[in-house]
């Protein structure tokens, strides 16, 4: 997305774009983030693996600084991310709620992608030229006129996407951007993620309990995250090896790994669901004989 806007001056050598050390939060007397301590750099592409209770949206907010330390420190770009201003805030961080209608309220779909330039004082013909370009990017060109209520829940979601991104901000945080999608919508929706990350130097987080999703994401480091703990950090074919990190922790192996391990298919980042399908309707047909 390399003409969208470039007047970042300091956030520009941004790097680490995050630094977490000993982090711990709670709510009331229970601790949900026990000691977590990590690095994003710029480009990552993270995504942070754990089943339902497990603080990974807790997390995501404290990143976002919604949510203050109890101990321990985040830092943003270098700076203490409790410092920072709530314009700060907007403007180095990228915020996609799991509910795509959560904040929309313009009358046209231009107007929600374009509110966060607005405000950050960003002049009409720079907006307009950036709205077009990334609508055109994540295929929304042609709903540009249309109200955002009148979406599907794909279309919101990638509206949504353009909104957090206008600013090209450090830091990208998407928490569970495929509840409620099919296997289609969501493979479109995770493919345009990996686009991104291949043209922004943003850093893109991603927390969810959609295990199906780290196949389609390859690249990305995986943190898992347990009771508040991390309990395994590394790349996504060192967990797929690994089927205990997923049974241990209350998560499902995905979808493709367990159907390419049913046909005695070594699954890896070359395989494709609709090549084991294949394969599964062959072996159906060949039994039927």
């Amino acid at each position: 997305m390399s003409t969208l806007f470039r007047s970042r001056s300091s956030e520009d050598s941004c790097d680490p774009v995050v630094r977490v050390d000993d982090l711990w939060f709670r709510y009331g007397e229970e601790y949900v983030l026990k000691g977590i301590s990590l690095q994003i750099r710029k480009r990552e592409l993270v995504l942070v693996l754990g089943p339902n209770g497990s603080g990974k949206s807790t997390f995501l907010k404290v990143l976002a600084g919604i949510l203050k330390p109890v101990r321990g420190h985040v830092s943003l770009c270098g700076r203490d991310i409790t410092s920072l201003s709530d314009a700060d805030l907007v403007r180095l961080i990228g915020y996609v709620h799991q509910n795509p209608w959560l904040y929309m309220f313009n009358s046209k779909v231009f107007d929600e992608i374009s509110f966060v330039a607005k405000n950050l004082g960003i002049d009409h013909n720079t907006i307009t030229k950036n709205v077009l370009d990334i609508a055109t990017r994540l295929d929304i060109i042609d709903l540009l006129d249309r109200s955002p209520f009148s979406l599907s829940e794909g279309e919101a979601r990638r509206v949504v996407l353009a909104s957090a991104l206008i600013h090209e901000p450090p830091l990208l945080l998407l928490d569970e951007p495929t509840a409620g999608l099919d296997y289609g919508l969501k493979k479109r929706f995770i493919d345009i993620i990996n686009r991104l990350n291949d043209l922004l130097e943003t850093a893109i987080v991603i927390a969810t309990h959609d295990t199906d999703i780290i196949t389609m994401l390859p690249r990305a480091k995986l943190v898992v995250l347990n009771e508040g703990r991390i309990v395994f950090r590394g790349s996504i074919e060192d967990a797929l090896d690994n089927p205990s990190i997923f049974t241990e922790n209350n998560l499902v192996i995905p979808t493709e790994v367990e159907l390419a391990k049913r046909l005695g298919i070594r699954w890896d980042r070359t395989t494709d669901l609709d090549d084991l399908l294949l394969e599964l309707d062959r072996l159906r047909k060949a039994l039927c004989r």
